[in-house]
């Protein structure tokens, strides 16, 4: 499931079948984390090109302040 495209109902069912094992609480903690990490990926930026690119910037030259 973790491999799978996100879907909020897959996160609720792996939530739901946490508890059974320690084992199996890995797996479904590594499943849920990255159906979290593909929502974030789904996430439309709604910064400018021009703020996008000072905001690179400022993390590449100034790597300790960002």
């Amino acid at each position: 499931m973790g491999n799978a495209p996100y879907d909020p109902e897959i996160i609720a069912q792996l939530e739901a079948a946490k508890g059974s094992s320690v084992t199996l609480d890995e797996h479904i903690d590594w499943a849920i984390g990255k159906q979290r990490q593909r929502r974030q990926d789904m996430a439309i930026e709604v910064l400018p090109s021009s703020t996008k690119r000072l905001v690179r910037i400022i993390q590449k030259g100034l790597s300790r302040d960002a």
